[in-house]
């Protein structure tokens, strides 16, 4: 569903692909095993695309229960996960730590 990048460049069609998934009215679950880069557009968008669906009540998580490295280690660099305000299983939350 989501192109192996997702950044600023193409944020708009890594989001029509979005809503056209959750426009389906089924649980959506984003695969991240292609996924090579993703930036701040592209965390923020992930973060909408989760609320937006909790507020729905349409259920939307990253395939698999993990978010993969790439997503990690965004998350980290840019400052996302520090709670802020996020439902529950957000991609952008920080993982836990072991």
């Amino acid at each position: 569903m989501l192109p192996a990048t997702v950044v600023l460049s193409n944020v708009v069609e890594a989001r029509e692909a979005l809503r056209a998934a959750l426009a389906t009215g089924e649980p959506v679950a984003i695969d991240t095993a292609e996924l090579t880069e993703i930036d701040f557009a592209g965390l923020q968008l992930l973060c909408a695309a989760h609320r937006s669906a909790a507020q729905q009540g349409r259920s939307l998580a990253v395939a698999g229960g993990t978010r993969g490295a790439v997503i990690d280690r965004a998350v980290l660099a840019l400052g996302f996960g520090r709670g802020g305000g996020c439902p529950d299983g957000c991609p952008c939350q920080e993982a836990p730590r072991a």
